[in-house]
Protein backbone atom coordinates (compact mmCIF):
# COMPACT_ATOMS: atom_id res chain seq x y z
CA UNK A 1 0.00 0.00 0.00
CA UNK A 2 1.48 3.39 -0.96
CA UNK A 3 2.02 5.98 1.46
CA UNK A 4 -0.69 8.42 1.75
CA UNK A 5 -0.69 12.35 2.09
CA UNK A 6 -2.33 14.10 4.97
CA UNK A 7 -2.21 17.49 6.47
CA UNK A 8 -4.04 15.80 9.87
CA UNK A 9 -0.51 13.66 11.40
CA UNK A 10 2.63 13.70 10.85
CA UNK A 11 3.33 10.13 10.53
CA UNK A 12 2.03 10.31 7.13
CA UNK A 13 3.53 11.99 3.99
CA UNK A 14 3.10 15.59 3.31
CA UNK A 15 1.86 16.55 -0.44
CA UNK A 16 4.34 19.58 -0.36
CA UNK A 17 6.32 20.34 -3.44
CA UNK A 18 8.55 23.14 -4.49
CA UNK A 19 10.95 23.69 -1.19
CA UNK A 20 13.79 22.06 -0.25
CA UNK A 21 13.44 19.32 2.17
CA UNK A 22 14.60 21.43 4.96
CA UNK A 23 12.36 24.04 4.40
CA UNK A 24 9.70 22.13 4.08
CA UNK A 25 9.81 20.31 7.59
CA UNK A 26 10.43 23.69 9.30
CA UNK A 27 7.34 25.22 7.30
CA UNK A 28 5.04 22.32 8.25
CA UNK A 29 6.07 22.21 11.82
CA UNK A 30 5.31 25.54 11.82
CA UNK A 31 2.16 25.31 10.06
CA UNK A 32 0.83 22.51 12.22
CA UNK A 33 2.12 23.38 15.57
CA UNK A 34 0.08 22.36 18.95
CA UNK A 35 -2.07 19.65 19.28
CA UNK A 36 -1.50 16.49 21.08
CA UNK A 37 -0.07 13.01 21.34
CA UNK A 38 1.59 13.66 17.60
CA UNK A 39 -1.08 15.04 16.17
CA UNK A 40 -0.82 18.00 14.47
CA UNK A 41 -3.14 20.37 12.88
CA UNK A 42 -3.10 22.63 9.58
CA UNK A 43 -3.15 26.01 10.87
CA UNK A 44 -6.24 27.82 9.42
CA UNK A 45 -4.05 31.34 9.83
CA UNK A 46 -3.73 33.17 6.53
CA UNK A 47 -3.63 32.61 2.94
CA UNK A 48 -1.94 30.31 0.54
CA UNK A 49 -1.59 28.98 -2.82
CA UNK A 50 -2.26 25.16 -3.83
CA UNK A 51 -1.41 24.28 -7.35
CA UNK A 52 -2.98 20.79 -8.38
CA UNK A 53 -0.49 19.14 -10.61
CA UNK A 54 -2.69 16.83 -13.30
CA UNK A 55 -1.59 14.64 -16.05
CA UNK A 56 -3.73 12.59 -18.47
CA UNK A 57 -3.69 10.47 -21.78
CA UNK A 58 -4.63 12.31 -24.60
CA UNK A 59 -8.21 12.52 -25.09
CA UNK A 60 -9.07 12.18 -21.57
CA UNK A 61 -10.60 15.34 -19.92
CA UNK A 62 -9.54 15.09 -16.32
CA UNK A 63 -11.89 16.44 -13.31
CA UNK A 64 -10.13 16.76 -10.22
CA UNK A 65 -12.50 18.01 -7.37
CA UNK A 66 -10.65 20.28 -4.47
CA UNK A 67 -12.48 20.74 -1.20
CA UNK A 68 -11.53 23.21 1.51
CA UNK A 69 -12.17 24.87 4.59
CA UNK A 70 -15.43 27.01 4.92
CA UNK A 71 -17.40 25.10 1.73
CA UNK A 72 -14.47 25.74 -0.69
CA UNK A 73 -15.57 23.44 -4.07
CA UNK A 74 -13.81 23.80 -7.16
CA UNK A 75 -13.42 21.36 -10.10
CA UNK A 76 -10.29 21.17 -12.13
CA UNK A 77 -9.57 19.73 -15.73
CA UNK A 78 -5.83 20.94 -16.03
CA UNK A 79 -2.76 21.90 -13.75
CA UNK A 80 -4.05 24.71 -12.05
CA UNK A 81 -2.94 26.86 -9.23
CA UNK A 82 -5.46 28.05 -6.38
CA UNK A 83 -4.39 31.39 -5.24
CA UNK A 84 -5.31 33.57 -2.51
CA UNK A 85 -7.26 30.30 -0.65
CA UNK A 86 -7.63 30.19 2.84
CA UNK A 87 -5.21 28.03 4.81
CA UNK A 88 -6.25 25.01 6.02
CA UNK A 89 -6.68 21.60 4.84
CA UNK A 90 -7.78 20.44 1.54
CA UNK A 91 -8.64 17.25 0.68
CA UNK A 92 -8.17 16.69 -3.49
CA UNK A 93 -10.26 14.06 -5.16
CA UNK A 94 -9.40 12.27 -8.67
CA UNK A 95 -13.30 11.57 -9.93
CA UNK A 96 -12.80 9.18 -13.01
CA UNK A 97 -13.91 9.71 -16.48
CA UNK A 98 -15.45 7.23 -18.97
CA UNK A 99 -15.08 6.76 -22.12
CA UNK A 100 -17.95 5.55 -24.06
CA UNK A 101 -17.51 1.87 -25.39
CA UNK A 102 -16.72 0.81 -29.24
CA UNK A 103 -16.48 -1.89 -31.91
CA UNK A 104 -19.23 -3.79 -30.01
CA UNK A 105 -18.10 -3.57 -26.61
CA UNK A 106 -21.02 -3.56 -23.87
CA UNK A 107 -19.40 -1.38 -21.52
CA UNK A 108 -16.71 1.56 -22.11
CA UNK A 109 -13.30 2.43 -20.19
CA UNK A 110 -12.90 4.27 -17.12
CA UNK A 111 -9.80 6.72 -16.57
CA UNK A 112 -8.38 8.31 -12.75
CA UNK A 113 -6.81 7.01 -9.90
CA UNK A 114 -5.36 3.48 -9.49
CA UNK A 115 -3.97 4.10 -6.25
CA UNK A 116 -5.44 6.34 -3.26
CA UNK A 117 -8.47 8.43 -5.28
CA UNK A 118 -8.60 11.00 -2.30
CA UNK A 119 -4.93 12.94 -1.05
CA UNK A 120 -5.25 15.53 1.41
CA UNK A 121 -3.33 18.70 1.52
CA UNK A 122 -2.15 21.25 4.19
CA UNK A 123 -2.14 25.29 2.51
CA UNK A 124 -0.10 27.32 4.79
CA UNK A 125 -0.11 31.25 4.88
CA UNK A 126 2.76 32.41 2.18
CA UNK A 127 3.14 29.26 0.63
CA UNK A 128 2.13 27.09 -2.19
CA UNK A 129 1.82 23.75 -1.73
CA UNK A 130 1.56 21.13 -4.75
CA UNK A 131 -0.45 18.17 -5.05
CA UNK A 132 0.43 15.86 -8.30
CA UNK A 133 -2.51 13.89 -9.70
CA UNK A 134 -2.59 11.00 -12.90
CA UNK A 135 -5.13 10.00 -14.64
CA UNK A 136 -4.12 5.83 -16.05
CA UNK A 137 -6.91 3.39 -17.32
CA UNK A 138 -8.53 2.42 -13.96
CA UNK A 139 -7.66 -1.84 -13.56
CA UNK A 140 -11.33 -2.52 -12.62
CA UNK A 141 -12.54 -1.07 -15.55
CA UNK A 142 -14.07 -2.58 -18.77
CA UNK A 143 -15.99 -5.28 -16.85
CA UNK A 144 -19.48 -6.58 -15.31
CA UNK A 145 -18.59 -7.10 -11.57
CA UNK A 146 -20.48 -9.88 -9.45
CA UNK A 147 -20.64 -10.91 -5.43
CA UNK A 148 -20.88 -14.44 -4.94
CA UNK A 149 -23.56 -15.74 -2.28
CA UNK A 150 -21.28 -18.34 -1.50
CA UNK A 151 -17.11 -18.72 -0.84
CA UNK A 152 -16.83 -14.53 -0.36
CA UNK A 153 -15.28 -13.59 -3.57
CA UNK A 154 -16.06 -10.89 -5.65
CA UNK A 155 -15.66 -11.73 -9.45
CA UNK A 156 -15.20 -9.62 -12.78
CA UNK A 157 -15.28 -10.71 -16.17
CA UNK A 158 -14.44 -8.34 -19.49
CA UNK A 159 -16.29 -6.52 -21.87
CA UNK A 160 -15.08 -9.09 -24.33
CA UNK A 161 -16.65 -12.23 -22.62
CA UNK A 162 -19.47 -10.34 -22.06
CA UNK A 163 -20.65 -10.14 -25.53
CA UNK A 164 -19.15 -13.24 -26.74
CA UNK A 165 -21.08 -14.78 -24.43
CA UNK A 166 -20.18 -18.80 -23.45
CA UNK A 167 -17.96 -20.45 -20.76
CA UNK A 168 -15.27 -18.28 -19.43
CA UNK A 169 -12.84 -17.84 -16.35
CA UNK A 170 -13.41 -14.31 -14.38
CA UNK A 171 -10.23 -11.86 -15.08
CA UNK A 172 -10.38 -11.51 -12.10
CA UNK A 173 -11.32 -12.76 -8.54
CA UNK A 174 -10.96 -10.79 -5.78
CA UNK A 175 -11.22 -13.05 -2.45
CA UNK A 176 -12.30 -11.34 0.68
CA UNK A 177 -12.30 -14.54 3.37
CA UNK A 178 -9.49 -12.94 4.84
CA UNK A 179 -11.74 -9.70 5.24
CA UNK A 180 -14.72 -10.70 6.69
CA UNK A 181 -16.93 -12.88 8.84
CA UNK A 182 -19.21 -13.25 6.08
CA UNK A 183 -18.66 -16.17 3.53
CA UNK A 184 -22.07 -17.35 3.69
CA UNK A 185 -24.39 -14.59 3.00
CA UNK A 186 -24.39 -12.14 -0.12
CA UNK A 187 -22.37 -9.05 -0.49
CA UNK A 188 -23.89 -6.18 -2.58
CA UNK A 189 -21.87 -3.73 -4.90
CA UNK A 190 -21.45 -0.26 -5.99
CA UNK A 191 -18.37 1.69 -7.72
CA UNK A 192 -18.16 5.32 -6.00
CA UNK A 193 -17.36 8.46 -8.41
CA UNK A 194 -13.72 8.14 -8.05
CA UNK A 195 -13.82 4.11 -8.53
CA UNK A 196 -13.64 2.79 -5.64
CA UNK A 197 -15.56 -0.55 -5.12
CA UNK A 198 -17.99 -0.20 -2.10
CA UNK A 199 -18.70 -3.77 -0.63
CA UNK A 200 -21.77 -4.42 1.82
CA UNK A 201 -21.37 -7.24 4.16
CA UNK A 202 -24.56 -8.14 5.71
CA UNK A 203 -23.34 -10.11 8.86
CA UNK A 204 -19.50 -9.16 9.26
CA UNK A 205 -17.42 -6.88 11.30
CA UNK A 206 -16.46 -7.16 14.72
CA UNK A 207 -19.78 -6.41 16.31
CA UNK A 208 -21.19 -8.92 13.36
CA UNK A 209 -23.64 -6.54 12.77
CA UNK A 210 -22.51 -5.53 9.11
CA UNK A 211 -19.85 -3.27 7.56
CA UNK A 212 -18.55 -1.76 4.43
CA UNK A 213 -15.21 -2.70 2.66
CA UNK A 214 -13.70 -0.64 0.08
CA UNK A 215 -10.87 -1.13 -2.19
CA UNK A 216 -8.77 1.04 -4.90
CA UNK A 217 -9.15 0.30 -8.57
CA UNK A 218 -5.61 -1.02 -8.37
CA UNK A 219 -6.45 -3.79 -6.12
CA UNK A 220 -8.72 -5.64 -8.90
CA UNK A 221 -6.94 -5.52 -11.47
CA UNK A 222 -5.87 -9.51 -11.23
CA UNK A 223 -6.80 -12.31 -8.59
CA UNK A 224 -6.00 -12.21 -5.03
CA UNK A 225 -6.85 -11.63 -1.55
CA UNK A 226 -6.34 -7.74 -1.27
CA UNK A 227 -6.65 -6.14 2.28
CA UNK A 228 -9.19 -3.10 1.85
CA UNK A 229 -8.43 -0.08 2.07
CA UNK A 230 -11.31 0.81 4.04
CA UNK A 231 -13.16 -0.94 6.62
CA UNK A 232 -16.13 0.67 7.68
CA UNK A 233 -18.17 -0.47 11.03
CA UNK A 234 -21.10 1.58 12.61
CA UNK A 235 -23.60 0.90 15.37
CA UNK A 236 -26.57 1.84 13.07
CA UNK A 237 -25.44 -0.85 10.90
CA UNK A 238 -27.93 -4.03 11.18
CA UNK A 239 -28.11 -6.29 7.85
CA UNK A 240 -26.68 -3.70 5.42
CA UNK A 241 -27.53 -4.20 1.81
CA UNK A 242 -27.45 -2.89 -1.61
CA UNK A 243 -25.65 0.61 -1.96
CA UNK A 244 -26.48 3.13 -4.69
CA UNK A 245 -24.14 6.88 -5.04
CA UNK A 246 -26.71 9.67 -6.10
CA UNK A 247 -25.68 12.61 -8.55
CA UNK A 248 -23.56 14.31 -5.79
CA UNK A 249 -21.50 11.29 -4.82
CA UNK A 250 -23.80 11.19 -1.31
CA UNK A 251 -24.03 6.99 -0.19
CA UNK A 252 -27.40 5.61 0.82
CA UNK A 253 -27.69 2.11 1.90
CA UNK A 254 -30.21 0.08 2.99
CA UNK A 255 -30.39 -1.25 6.07
CA UNK A 256 -32.82 -4.29 6.41
CA UNK A 257 -32.67 -5.16 9.46
CA UNK A 258 -33.42 -1.66 10.95
CA UNK A 259 -35.89 -0.66 8.60
CA UNK A 260 -33.82 2.10 7.25
CA UNK A 261 -31.81 3.93 5.12
CA UNK A 262 -28.58 5.45 5.94
CA UNK A 263 -26.63 8.32 3.88
CA UNK A 264 -23.22 9.05 4.22
CA UNK A 265 -22.59 12.32 2.85
CA UNK A 266 -20.25 12.89 -0.44
CA UNK A 267 -17.94 14.80 2.35
CA UNK A 268 -18.08 11.80 4.78
CA UNK A 269 -17.13 9.65 1.84
CA UNK A 270 -13.92 12.02 0.74
CA UNK A 271 -12.74 11.73 4.23
CA UNK A 272 -13.19 8.15 4.92
CA UNK A 273 -11.13 7.38 1.84
CA UNK A 274 -8.74 10.19 2.38
CA UNK A 275 -8.03 8.34 5.76
CA UNK A 276 -8.00 4.50 5.06
CA UNK A 277 -7.95 1.50 7.84
CA UNK A 278 -10.60 -0.16 9.91
CA UNK A 279 -12.94 2.67 11.71
CA UNK A 280 -16.07 3.16 13.53
CA UNK A 281 -18.05 6.16 11.70
CA UNK A 282 -21.96 6.92 11.88
CA UNK A 283 -23.43 7.68 8.66
CA UNK A 284 -24.73 11.45 9.07
CA UNK A 285 -28.58 10.34 8.20
CA UNK A 286 -30.78 7.96 8.66
CA UNK A 287 -34.10 7.99 6.75
CA UNK A 288 -37.64 5.58 8.64
CA UNK A 289 -40.85 5.44 7.63
CA UNK A 290 -44.24 3.92 8.15
CA UNK A 291 -44.10 1.90 4.92
CA UNK A 292 -40.22 1.84 5.00
CA UNK A 293 -40.25 -2.15 5.97
CA UNK A 294 -37.67 -4.63 5.20
CA UNK A 295 -36.34 -2.69 1.81
CA UNK A 296 -34.65 -4.67 0.24
CA UNK A 297 -33.67 -3.21 -3.48
CA UNK A 298 -33.40 0.26 -4.44
CA UNK A 299 -32.26 2.63 -7.38
CA UNK A 300 -32.21 6.05 -8.62
CA UNK A 301 -34.12 7.58 -11.35
CA UNK A 302 -33.10 10.14 -14.12
CA UNK A 303 -34.62 13.24 -11.91
CA UNK A 304 -32.59 12.15 -8.53
CA UNK A 305 -35.53 9.99 -6.85
CA UNK A 306 -34.93 7.31 -4.95
CA UNK A 307 -36.83 3.87 -5.79
CA UNK A 308 -37.02 1.25 -3.16
CA UNK A 309 -38.33 -2.31 -2.63
CA UNK A 310 -40.42 -2.41 0.67
CA UNK A 311 -42.47 -4.89 2.02
CA UNK A 312 -46.32 -5.08 1.46
CA UNK A 313 -47.50 -7.78 3.32
CA UNK A 314 -50.76 -5.71 4.50
CA UNK A 315 -51.88 -6.87 1.32
CA UNK A 316 -50.88 -10.37 1.55
CA UNK A 317 -47.78 -12.23 2.68
CA UNK A 318 -44.67 -12.27 0.87
CA UNK A 319 -46.61 -8.85 -1.11
CA UNK A 320 -43.75 -6.08 -2.20
CA UNK A 321 -44.57 -2.73 -3.55
CA UNK A 322 -41.73 -0.05 -4.95
CA UNK A 323 -42.15 3.72 -3.34
CA UNK A 324 -40.49 6.59 -4.61
CA UNK A 325 -38.99 8.97 -2.21
CA UNK A 326 -38.62 12.26 -4.19
CA UNK A 327 -35.29 14.07 -4.43
CA UNK A 328 -36.59 16.74 -2.09
CA UNK A 329 -37.15 14.80 0.79
CA UNK A 330 -33.82 13.41 0.59
CA UNK A 331 -30.42 14.84 2.07
CA UNK A 332 -31.53 15.27 6.18
CA UNK A 333 -32.20 11.94 7.38
CA UNK A 334 -35.52 11.63 9.58
CA UNK A 335 -39.28 10.37 8.44
CA UNK A 336 -39.90 10.27 5.21
CA UNK A 337 -42.97 9.50 2.94
CA UNK A 338 -43.11 8.31 -0.60
CA UNK A 339 -44.12 10.47 -3.32
CA UNK A 340 -45.28 7.33 -4.85
CA UNK A 341 -46.49 4.02 -4.52
CA UNK A 342 -47.20 1.47 -7.34
CA UNK A 343 -47.61 -2.23 -7.21
CA UNK A 344 -48.20 -5.20 -9.79
CA UNK A 345 -51.48 -6.42 -11.32
CA UNK A 346 -50.86 -9.51 -9.95
CA UNK A 347 -49.36 -11.60 -7.26
CA UNK A 348 -47.04 -13.05 -9.13
CA UNK A 349 -45.08 -9.82 -10.42
CA UNK A 350 -45.53 -8.56 -6.28
CA UNK A 351 -43.58 -11.39 -4.79
CA UNK A 352 -39.70 -11.33 -4.40
CA UNK A 353 -38.63 -8.47 -6.39
CA UNK A 354 -35.15 -8.04 -5.49
CA UNK A 355 -33.07 -6.08 -7.94
CA UNK A 356 -33.70 -2.38 -9.58
CA UNK A 357 -32.53 -0.66 -12.43
CA UNK A 358 -33.16 2.17 -14.82
CA UNK A 359 -32.38 1.94 -18.12
CA UNK A 360 -31.38 5.03 -20.86
CA UNK A 361 -35.34 5.96 -21.49
CA UNK A 362 -36.00 5.89 -17.79
CA UNK A 363 -37.98 2.54 -17.94
CA UNK A 364 -37.41 0.27 -14.22
CA UNK A 365 -36.42 -2.94 -14.70
CA UNK A 366 -37.37 -5.31 -11.67
CA UNK A 367 -36.15 -8.44 -11.01
CA UNK A 368 -37.18 -11.35 -8.71
CA UNK A 369 -39.48 -14.25 -9.11
CA UNK A 370 -39.78 -12.65 -12.64
CA UNK A 371 -38.35 -9.67 -14.74
CA UNK A 372 -40.52 -7.08 -15.27
CA UNK A 373 -40.19 -3.36 -17.36
CA UNK A 374 -42.59 -0.26 -16.37
CA UNK A 375 -42.40 2.31 -18.68
CA UNK A 376 -40.69 5.60 -17.65
CA UNK A 377 -44.13 7.32 -18.11
CA UNK A 378 -45.80 5.10 -15.45
CA UNK A 379 -43.50 6.41 -12.81
CA UNK A 380 -44.90 9.69 -12.60
CA UNK A 381 -47.57 9.78 -11.04
CA UNK A 382 -47.84 10.70 -7.16
CA UNK A 383 -50.52 9.70 -4.52
CA UNK A 384 -50.77 6.60 -2.69
CA UNK A 385 -50.53 3.14 -3.41
CA UNK A 386 -51.57 2.60 -7.81
CA UNK A 387 -51.98 -0.47 -9.72
CA UNK A 388 -50.06 -0.57 -12.75
CA UNK A 389 -49.26 -3.10 -15.51
CA UNK A 390 -45.52 -3.71 -16.59
CA UNK A 391 -44.84 -2.85 -19.80
CA UNK A 392 -43.17 -6.04 -20.45
CA UNK A 393 -43.14 -9.25 -18.20
CA UNK A 394 -41.64 -13.27 -18.05
CA UNK A 395 -40.79 -15.38 -16.00
CA UNK A 396 -37.14 -14.91 -14.56
CA UNK A 397 -34.88 -17.07 -17.24
CA UNK A 398 -32.31 -19.92 -16.89
CA UNK A 399 -34.27 -22.10 -13.97
CA UNK A 400 -33.36 -19.33 -11.36
CA UNK A 401 -36.44 -19.46 -8.89
CA UNK A 402 -35.03 -15.79 -8.31
CA UNK A 403 -32.74 -13.72 -9.46
CA UNK A 404 -31.28 -11.12 -7.13
CA UNK A 405 -30.33 -8.56 -8.98
CA UNK A 406 -30.16 -6.60 -12.32
CA UNK A 407 -27.73 -4.10 -14.39
CA UNK A 408 -27.83 -2.67 -17.47
CA UNK A 409 -24.89 -1.91 -20.14
CA UNK A 410 -24.42 0.08 -22.86
CA UNK A 411 -26.39 -1.58 -25.23
CA UNK A 412 -29.57 -1.77 -23.08
CA UNK A 413 -29.21 -5.44 -22.31
CA UNK A 414 -30.35 -6.27 -18.71
CA UNK A 415 -28.12 -8.49 -16.94
CA UNK A 416 -29.29 -10.95 -14.33
CA UNK A 417 -27.87 -13.06 -11.72
CA UNK A 418 -28.95 -16.65 -12.81
CA UNK A 419 -27.84 -20.07 -11.16
CA UNK A 420 -25.06 -20.71 -9.29
CA UNK A 421 -22.63 -20.81 -12.49
CA UNK A 422 -24.37 -18.54 -14.98
CA UNK A 423 -25.34 -14.83 -15.36
CA UNK A 424 -28.61 -14.55 -17.78
CA UNK A 425 -29.62 -11.55 -20.12
CA UNK A 426 -32.15 -10.07 -21.79
CA UNK A 427 -31.17 -8.46 -24.99
CA UNK A 428 -32.40 -5.28 -25.45
CA UNK A 429 -33.56 -5.75 -29.11
CA UNK A 430 -36.73 -8.56 -27.90
CA UNK A 431 -36.39 -8.26 -25.26
CA UNK A 432 -35.48 -11.88 -25.50
CA UNK A 433 -34.27 -13.67 -23.09
CA UNK A 434 -31.26 -15.37 -23.48
CA UNK A 435 -30.49 -18.47 -20.48
CA UNK A 436 -27.26 -18.85 -19.53
CA UNK A 437 -25.50 -16.23 -21.50
CA UNK A 438 -22.23 -16.59 -19.68
CA UNK A 439 -21.26 -19.65 -17.43
CA UNK A 440 -18.27 -19.78 -15.26
CA UNK A 441 -17.00 -21.84 -12.42
CA UNK A 442 -15.56 -18.76 -10.65
CA UNK A 443 -19.37 -17.85 -10.04
CA UNK A 444 -20.95 -19.43 -6.94
CA UNK A 445 -24.62 -18.41 -6.80
CA UNK A 446 -23.81 -14.79 -8.01
CA UNK A 447 -26.10 -12.09 -6.38
CA UNK A 448 -24.56 -8.52 -6.12
CA UNK A 449 -23.68 -7.12 -9.80
CA UNK A 450 -21.99 -3.79 -11.35
CA UNK A 451 -20.98 -2.54 -14.74
CA UNK A 452 -17.74 -0.25 -14.31
CA UNK A 453 -17.87 2.20 -15.59
CA UNK A 454 -22.07 1.93 -15.87
CA UNK A 455 -23.06 3.61 -19.06
CA UNK A 456 -25.56 5.26 -17.12
CA UNK A 457 -23.07 7.32 -15.30
CA UNK A 458 -23.94 10.92 -14.97
CA UNK A 459 -27.47 10.89 -15.71
CA UNK A 460 -28.48 10.75 -11.98
CA UNK A 461 -28.34 14.66 -11.27
CA UNK A 462 -26.81 16.63 -8.46
CA UNK A 463 -29.04 17.40 -5.68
Amino acid sequence: MQPRSSTTFLTRWWPVTGLTAGLALVGLLAACGGGTNGVRVCSTSGQGSLTVSIAAPGGITPEVLVTGPGGYQQTLSATQTLTNVSAGSYLVETLRVTQPPSGGALVGMAYGANGDPVVSACVTAAQTTTVARAYAQQSGSARLWAANEIGGAVVGYSAADLAAGGTHAAAAVIDLTGSTLNTTYGFQLAFGPSGALWVSDPVGGGSASGQLLVFWQGQLASSGSPVPDLTIEAAAFDDPGQLAFDGAGNLYLLDRGANQILEYTAGQVRQLLQGGGTVSTAPAYSYRGTVLVDPRAMAFDHLGNLWVVVDDSAVATGDVQLVRYDAASLGSGGTITPGYRIRGTTSSEIIGYEGLAFDASGNLWVVGTGTYRYAATDLAGSGTTTTVTPAYSTATIGGSPQADTDAIDAAGNVWVTGNSQDLDRYYAAGPTAQSGWLTSADLDYPMGLALYPSPLSGTVPLR
